[in-house]
């Protein structure tokens, strides 16, 4: 297992930004550049399987599992669910099951080592410190915050937890 390939600082331009429902802003990386740095890693050869998934009223949470050169790593994602303004009706609960999987497989990649540079104050969208909020969920429709993306705010130094 090469830890300097996964545990690479991603370059700025793979580092996106939103605001949040709190004014904060968000740095993360898309479920894309984390798949792109498991495939150099491992050159292709890992596996992600959803051991597991919950529908609730306002979120869908999935369990899934990472396994690379005989190494598992376990974790949950999850995602809010996407209703119409006009009658809350949901729009596309199979797009919010995968914005859900895409929150797993990154929270599951963390855990090897991807992405952990945006957890410990480091600068990647060059604009202050960041640390993770812990909560990575999308909305799966592309829209708000996105497809199941590690947020990351942009204005603190305290660390949390993934």
């Amino acid at each position: 297992m090469n830890r300097e390939i996964l545990e690479k600082p991603f370059m700025p331009e793979q580092i996106k930004r939103r605001q949040g429902t709190d004014g904060d802003v968000f740095d993360y990386v898309e479920g894309c550049a984390v798949i792109q740095r498991l495939n150099e890693c491992f050159e292709a050869e890992w596996i992600f399987d959803i051991q597991d998934h919950r529908i609730y009223d306002d979120e869908v949470v999935v369990l899934g599992k990472l396994t690379a050169q005989g190494v598992a790593k376990s974790q949950f994602g999850k995602s809010r669910i996407t209703r119409a303004k006009r009658d809350n009706s949901i729009i596309s609960l199979g797009d919010d099951l995968k914005a859900a999987a895409t929150d797993c497989l990154k929270k599951c990649a963390t855990l090897f080592g991807v992405g952990l540079h945006l957890y410990f104050g480091g600068t990647p969208a060059g604009n202050g410190n960041s640390h993770a909020n812990g909560n990575g969920n999308g909305n799966g429709n592309g829209h708000g915050n996105g497809n199941g993306h590690a947020i990351v705010p942009a204005s603190s130094r305290t660390m949390v937890s993934a």
